[in-house]
């Protein structure tokens, strides 16, 4: 940016404008700062709270240890993947699956 030269906004990058737009006193582009201030009294108290983390094998349901919080009354369903060769059904062409 060049102090002594006022680009028109097509020449600005959009850093540039936000910044003329700032020592200009244009605040169009800016929180006012209550709205940021209840926006920290909101996510704060989250940001703060510690959370347990587990290890756990890959291609499963997870941790064991969240069990009881998590695990539907009735448990999950756990469907069982089909090989990935070909499925056919009656009438239907055969489909040909790919695994990731």
């Amino acid at each position: 940016m060049v102090a002594g030269r006022h680009p028109c906004p097509e020449e600005m990058e959009a850093y540039e404008h936000v910044l003329g737009d700032a020592m200009a006193g244009h605040s169009s582009h800016f929180a006012r700062d209550d709205y940021v201030e209840e926006g920290w009294r909101i996510v704060d108290p989250i940001l703060k709270r510690s959370a347990s983390m587990y290890e756990y094998e890959g291609r499963t349901w997870g941790p064991g240890q969240v069990d009881a919080s998590v695990v539907p009354p009735d448990g999950w369903h756990n469907p069982v993947a089909a090989e990935p060769e070909s499925i056919t059904e009656p009438g239907v062409a055969p489909v040909r699956l790919r695994t990731m």
